[in-house]
């Protein structure tokens, strides 16, 4: 329902009942006593004076000079908010034209990504991260030993470095002209959310979720290696933020691959 006082009304209600009470009341103003303790006196008068033109003429002075004075005053406060308001709105819409910007040629980027494979077909777009993950996690072998629970953490580790080593690092380095800027374009997107934060308010959280919604679990793999690389430590803390692998299955880790039945690795290269 709409409110039909706001502030603004209330105040200039409030302003021109007491201008009234001090004008009809100033013959009673003494050191002892405020000009508004008698309000039923002063509306008395009004009554009594109603016929005489000359004290409507001087009222109405009275009334205008210090309505005038709230209006202008309240006038001020307005332009003020709608000048903050029309920053807002322009700082807001600069964002979002950054931020889709950047979307879109994040999308660009990954429908350019293309890598033939051993088989000797084509894997482009989303199908260049299947192609990825599945190269990465296939240069890692198993042993048949049984895992000593108490040591996964370090066997996880030690995985991980290895893998990074031996099977992450060979592929990112041979497609780095691809993969380079496809990550260089994710982290900005984030930095760009990150710095427009205190204007977004809440709905910053809306927009890491569209930057989530675009990626695939496969995506989700090589960010999350890459993060741990020399080459991608700075989107560590994006990644941890926005909770950017929430959607990673952990069984689609190579270091939990596996990992209740196995516990040594060998690299195949």
């Amino acid at each position: 329902m709409k409110k039909i006082f706001n502030l603004p009304t209330i105040v200039i209600l409030l302003t021109l009942f007491f201008a009234i009470i001090l004008f009809f009341d100033l013959e009673n103003v003494n050191k002892e006593c405020w000009v508004f303790i008698n309000i039923i006196d002063p509306l008395c008068d009004i009554i009594k004076k109603s016929n005489d033109n000359s004290f409507w003429g001087t009222f109405g002075d009275f009334i205008g000079g210090v309505l005038g004075t709230i209006l202008t005053l309240i006038s001020v406060i307005y332009v003020v908010k709608t000048f903050r308001e029309q920053q807002k709105e322009a700082k807001t819409q600069r964002f979002n034209n950054l931020f889709f910007e950047l979307l879109r040629v994040y999308q660009e980027q990954v429908e350019e990504l293309c890598i033939k494979g051993e088989d000797g077909k084509e894997y482009c777009g989303k199908e260049f991260f299947e192609y990825g993950q599945r190269d990465i996690s296939n240069k890692v072998t198993y042993s048949s030993e049984k895992i000593d629970f108490a040591k996964l953490n370090r066997i996880s580790y030690y995985i991980r470095e290895h893998v990074l080593k031996n099977s992450y690092s060979p592929f990112y380095l041979e497609n780095r002209s691809k993969l380079a800027p496809y990550f260089r374009t994710l982290y900005r997107m984030f930095e760009v959310l990150e710095n427009n934060e205190k204007l977004l308010g809440d709905k910053s959280k809306e927009y890491a979720k569209i930057i989530r919604a675009q990626l695939s679990e496969s995506e989700l793999f090589f960010i999350r290696y890459n993060a741990y690389s020399f080459y991608g430590k700075n989107l560590q803390k994006h990644i941890n933020k926005y909770n950017l692998l929430k959607h990673l299955p952990v069984f689609e880790l190579v270091e939990f691959k596996n990992v209740c039945d196995n516990i040594g690795i060998k690299s195949e290269n």
